[in-house]
């Protein structure tokens, strides 16, 4: 119980830093086509368990909404539009990878944050799915605008 004027904080249990100087941290990114898909999250992480990634960028998940989901002991963060399954993007952390995650943030359906621990710093990764040459130019400006400001925010 907190008096007047404290602040109340949340119980965090023990965070176990990742990118040690004594362990190999595997990092990967996949555009894949689409997650929206019967199977395709099974086939994503075996294909992550094959190449013992502990963090896979994906662009163009297709999924709606923003969200955290817990599946066979991956943590998929991910991004996309609210009402149609279109870009996406995600960021799938292994079981040890999660264990360092200190927050995330879901910019739009094309970029998306996730913050870890190490041991001797913070390390921010940064999944994008920039708009192809077939663009507009208002749309390639707005993402860039965007992109740099998620860039200058961070630590």
């Amino acid at each position: 119980m907190t008096g007047p004027g404290e602040i109340q904080q949340e119980a965090r249990p023990l965070m176990t830093p990742i990118f040690g100087t004594k362990t190999n941290t595997r990092v990967g990114t996949w555009n894949v086509r689409t997650m929206f898909q019967s199977g395709r999250m099974d086939q994503v992480l075996k294909n992550m368990r094959d190449y013992r990634l502990d963090i896979l960028g994906v662009s163009e998940m297709r999924w709606t909404g923003q969200g955290r989901l817990m599946v066979n002991g991956a943590t998929f963060l991910y991004s996309g539009k609210q009402d149609h399954h279109s870009h996406g993007v995600g960021i799938i952390l292994s079981s040890s990878a999660a264990k360092a995650l200190i927050g995330w943030k879901p910019v739009n359906e094309r970029i998306i944050t996730a913050r870890l621990y190490t041991r001797y710093a913070k390390v921010t990764i940064v999944q994008v799915y920039a708009p192809t040459e077939a663009a507009s130019a208002d749309d390639k400006n707005t993402f860039y605008n965007q992109l740099q400001t998620v860039l200058e925010e961070i630590p």
